[in-house]
C-alpha cells in the first residue's frame, strides 16, 4: 500500500524477483495484463470488489500496488500487507509537482529544485491515507520509502519473513 509515484514500483519488481512472485503493478488503476476478465468487467468491479480482480488473475502469488482512491474499501483485501510511507510529506508533494510539470510519471526525470510546500489538504489526505491503511489492515509491516529505496536489501528479508508467517 502507497500514496508514491515512484520508488515503489522498482520496489514491487525487484520483491517479486526475490520472492518467486509476479509484481501486478497498479491492477486497479491500470488493466492488467493476462487478466481473465473483460475491460468492462474489470473497470465495474475494479474499486468496489478488489478481491474479484485478485482472484481472476492467472497467478496465485502477485505483488500488488495500491494507492489512496484506486478501491473503496481496503479491508476487502486478503495477503501480505506491506504499508511504505514516504514520511516526508514535502518529497511526496515535490515528487507530484515534478510528475505534472514533466508530464513523467515514471519518475525517471527527477528535478532536486523544488521550493513548492504542500498544501493542508494534501497534508490531510496524507495522513488520513495512511492512518486509515495502519488501523484497517491487520497485521500490516510498515516501511519507509527510504527503505524500500536505499535499505532493499536489509528490508526485504524482514518482508519475506513477515509475509511467510501470514500463510
Amino acid at each position: 500500500m502507497s500514496a508514491m509515484r515512484s520508488g515503489t514500483s522498482e520496489f514491487c519488481q525487484s520483491l517479486s524477483l526475490r520472492t518467486n512472485t509476479t509484481c501486478v503493478g497498479e491492477i486497479f488503476n491500470f488493466y492488467p495484463r493476462g487478466i481473465q476478465l473483460s475491460r468492462s468487467e474489470w473497470r465495474r468491479n475494479r474499486r468496489h470488489d478488489p478481491m474479484y480482480i485478485l482472484n481472476a488473475l492467472p497467478t496465485v502469488d502477485n505483488v500488488v500496488k495500491v494507492f489512496n482512491g484506486h478501491i473503496y474499501d481496503i479491508g476487502k483485501l486478503r495477503g501480505c500487507f506491506i504499508v511504505v510511507e514516504r514520511t516526508s510529506i514535502r518529497d511526496r508533494w515535490c515528487s507530484l509537482v515534478n510528475a505534472r510539470r514533466s508530464n513523467d510519471w515514471t519518475g525517471k526525470q527527477r528535478n532536486k529544485t523544488c521550493f513548492s510546500r504542500p498544501n493542508n489538504t494534501f497534508i490531510d489526505q496524507h495522513r488520513i491515507w495512511y492512518n486509515d491503511l495502519q488501523s484497517t489492515l491487520r497485521p500490516h509491516m510498515y516501511v519507509t520509502f527510504d527503505d524500500i529505496t536505499r535499505r532493499f536489501n536489509k528490508v526485504a528479508p524482514e518482508i519475506q519473513t513477515f509475509c511467510q508467517r501470514r500463510y
